[in-house]
């Protein structure tokens, strides 16, 4: 977020089912080529929260004295929680805190994130009982296999108390063991984190982003023009170096952050992505900076990363400033494997759209693409890459929301609630371009919210992508996609054997005739959020595909036959025949 008053400017074989499974975009990032005719949008998104049976209300403890972390809100998840084949839900959130110290005061409502089960579409709050009951001020989550036994596990960030790791016990229990591995993060105020094999052994490490050197004991105050309290900005507190964990085994978890040189850098850090920036085969980070430059922490494969974002032209905008940088995606969206860089800004700044020019450098396109306009009077927080009408193009998705509760009285064109906004990737040529389709997108893109974090997936297994929504203060939303003449798809779970199990790292292309989609699986992206479910891959008019090859993170690369879309399949390491890299780039 930028200074209000300032500069304002991403099983052996192929195991098939006849009936379609659940399939979600779980880190999928990316497409090229060709696509179908344009999708027919009568439906649109609709908010069938309530109706389903989801009643989380999120809580910021706002009391009127205007401390920082109420403005930051929540993330959430998509994610397979109890080991049965669909999509459950997780929405964090927040509590109330002494003004003195952050502690819960005594007495005081108890509040915990609400996990919901997937029951056919229909959903059960199953939180009481499965060790995620904890009051905390939650700010976002990881959901990722960091011991490979085939139960998902779940990092979950804060302010004010510990960070938390919570082992998957199978059935959605979990149990927090937190203190035994190690991860506690010494209570800095935590963000987004992401799950990521950086060293090549199989094991799944952790990065988590750190926001503001802040304690509520200390806390600047400010006032607004009027002279009445007001929220202050970051520009108000020092930056933090991310942690960075480095897993052991057994449960066990090291602090590698002074080692890996990661300590060395500094950022006001809220969104994270994970991508290969110079296609070497080692895992890179990209961090999202509030007012401060962003930061792409280079893998040099032995075991430190060198901030290259300068150089690789990320780290500001084109206009030489620092932005507002909060949620963030990568896609490969270009014919010859070219990646995009999505990050969401403050108002009266557009969001950051990066294309890459040459292998590993990036310039901004913000406005070219067609995002530069829409944007600017929005606030944006979760923000990522999904095709939400299957026609083989990568779309956008913002989740919006002011931080200032009283910005209608200084600027009478924003507001504090704000629409999320839906943009479709209309490219015919080898660059994208987007149209907003926001006024096209159903009624949950017509009521404003508080929005913070967001994720997608097809939690009703019906091959489209859903989304979730956490509002600040407000009631959490589930907006099914009612897309009429969407096109046909495939869903696609990867395992992996000698990679780690999640297969983070992962590169899946989809050809269908001279056109490929590409899907990368990775952890982290958004705002604090996790789209935790298999690779989801729209194919348009195409109903069959012609093969899958994927380069696994331990390098080796396989494909497996076509057949027809509309399905999903489950991709064993070690089960597909060797193949050539299909890349034109090296990878």
């Amino acid at each position: 977020m930028l200074n209000l008053y300032g500069r304002r400017w991403l099983l052996m074989g192929v195991a098939v089912g006849s009936a379609a499974m659940v399939g979600c975009g779980g880190g999928g990032r990316g497409s090229f080529g060709a696509a179908a005719e344009p999708a027919q949008l009568p439906h649109g998104f609709v908010d069938v929260a309530q109706q389903s049976g989801v009643l989380f209300r999120h809580t910021n403890g706002v009391r009127g004295s205007h401390h920082m972390p109420e403005t930051m809100g929540s993330g959430c998840a998509m994610f397979d929680a109890d080991g049965d084949g669909d999509l459950d839900l997780l929405y964090l959130n927040g509590r109330e805190f002494s003004e003195t110290d952050g502690a819960l005061p005594v007495g005081a409502p108890v509040t915990t994130a609400a996990l919901y089960r997937n029951d056919a579409g229909r959903f059960t709050d199953v939180t009481i009982g499965s060790g995620l009951d904890v009051p905390l001020y939650a700010m976002g989550c990881a959901v990722g296999d960091f011991d490979n036994d085939g139960v998902e596990d779940l990092y979950i960030t804060s302010v004010f108390d510990e960070c938390r790791l919570f082992h998957g016990l199978g059935g959605g229990r979990y149990q927090d063991i937190t203190r035994v591995a190690g991860v506690g993060n010494r209570k800095r105020w935590g963000t987004s984190a992401a799950w990521f094999d950086y060293n090549g052994d199989g094991l799944l490490d952790l990065v988590v982003c750190n926001y503001l050197n802040y304690s509520i004991g200390r806390e600047v105050s400010c006032t607004n023009r009027l002279g009445g309290k007001s929220y202050c900005t970051p520009r108000h507190y020092a930056g933090m170096a991310p942690t960075l964990y480095r897993n052991k085994g057994g449960g066990h978890f090291e602090d590698v952050t002074e080692l890996s040189n990661v300590g060395f850098v500094t950022g006001k850090l809220l969104g994270v992505a994970v991508l290969d920036a110079d296609l070497d085969g080692r895992p890179d980070l990209l961090l999202t900076s509030d007012t401060t430059p962003n930061l792409l922490l280079r893998n040099n494969g032995s075991g430190r990363f060198l901030d290259t974002a300068l150089d690789a032209g990320v780290a500001i905008g084109e206009n030489g400033l620092a932005r507002a940088g909060m949620g963030v995606d990568v896609a490969e969206l270009g014919r010859r494997g070219e990646r995009a860089i999505l990050i969401a800004n403050y108002t009266n700044e557009p969001v950051s759209f990066f294309w890459e020019s040459d292998r590993g450098y990036f310039v901004e396109r913000t406005g070219p693409v067609g995002l530069l306009a829409p944007t600017l009077s929005t606030l944006g927080f979760g923000a990522f890459f999904f095709d939400y009408d299957n026609d083989g193009r990568q779309d956008i998705f913002l989740a919006n929301g002011h931080v200032q509760d009283d910005i209608q009285l200084f600027q009478a064109n924003l507001s504090y609630a704000q629409p999320h906004q839906l943009f479709r990737n209309v490219s015919e040529g080898p660059e994208p371009a987007f149209e907003e389709r926001t006024s096209e997108a159903g009624p949950a893109f017509r009521k404003p919210a508080v929005s913070r974090g967001a994720a997608f997936g097809d939690y009703d297994g019906d091959g489209d992508l859903d989304l979730i929504v956490n509002n600040n203060g407000g009631a959490g939303e589930l907006l099914r996609n009612d897309h009429s003449g969407a096109g046909h798809w495939l869903s696609v779970r990867l395992i992996g054997l000698k990679s780690n199990r999640n297969a983070f790292g992962a590169r899946m292309s989809v050809k269908t005739g001279e056109v490929a989609h590409v899907r990368h699986r990775v952890s982290g992206s958004s705002y604090c959020s996790a789209s935790a479910g298999p690779l989801h891959v729209g194919l348009g008019s195409r109903d069959r595909f012609d093969e899958i090859r994927v380069r696994w993170p331990s390098g080796r690369n396989e494909v497996w036959p076509g057949g027809p879309a509309d399905r999903s399949v489950t991709l064993t390491e070690g089960s597909g025949k060797p193949a050539p890299l299909d890349s034109e780039r090296a990878r």
